[in-house]
């Protein structure tokens, strides 16, 4: 550790080159994904891409799937700053969600070939798909619209979708009130 001002400036240098070799790695492995796919790269490929060792590509990245984690991080970041954007500005839940989704469901152009090289190329070889940080988000977003009274005591968003007690099967037809049989 560096005492000093001087030494604070050399660790937040050192932090932004950091951050900007992994940002050019991920570029170039979005890069080949798309242009070759995500099973015809290798890491080596990245390194070469990246201009950088294999070893650097490894301490950033572990594995190839950890790219796809990255992509989807950052694709969750920007839609949770456009929701937060909408929470502070006083929007209610619904408008809220719009703007959540809105920038999650955005194509850009530019990212259309790694976004099928990813998933498609991810689909089989990573469990990625089992785990579920888009309902974390989600989750936030709701305690959030709890905490300011737009949902009632019995919504729990913990897990959207999942925590709720499942619905009641009812042999009523649709629009009626269930049959309610007395005891005897």
């Amino acid at each position: 550790m560096i005492d000093g001002p001087s030494g604070a400036v050399e660790v937040d240098r050192r932090a932004r080159r950091r951050e900007l070799r992994r940002d050019a790695i991920y570029e170039a492995a979005l890069a080949l994904f798309a242009e070759r796919g995500f099973e015809g790269t290798t890491m080596e490929d990245v390194a070469v891409q990246a201009d950088v060792a294999r070893a650097t590509v490894f301490n950033h990245f572990p594995q190839k799937a950890a790219f796809l984690q990255e992509w989807a991080a950052r694709r969750r970041r920007r839609a949770l700053d456009a929701a937060r954007a909408g929470s502070a500005a006083g929007e209610g839940l619904r408008d809220v969600l719009v703007r959540f989704f809105t920038v999650m469901g955005e194509p850009r152009e530019a990212s259309r070939s790694e976004t099928a090289a990813l998933i498609l190329g991810t689909a089989h070889s990573t469990n990625i798909w089992l785990q579920s940080p888009l309902a974390e988000d989600l989750a936030r977003i709701l305690a959030a619209a709890q905490q300011r009274g737009e949902l009632g005591r019995g919504s729990t968003p913990t897990t959207p979708g999942c925590s709720s007690p499942p619905p009641t099967t009812s042999s009523s037809p649709p629009g009626r009130p269930p049959n309610r049989r007395r005891s005897s």
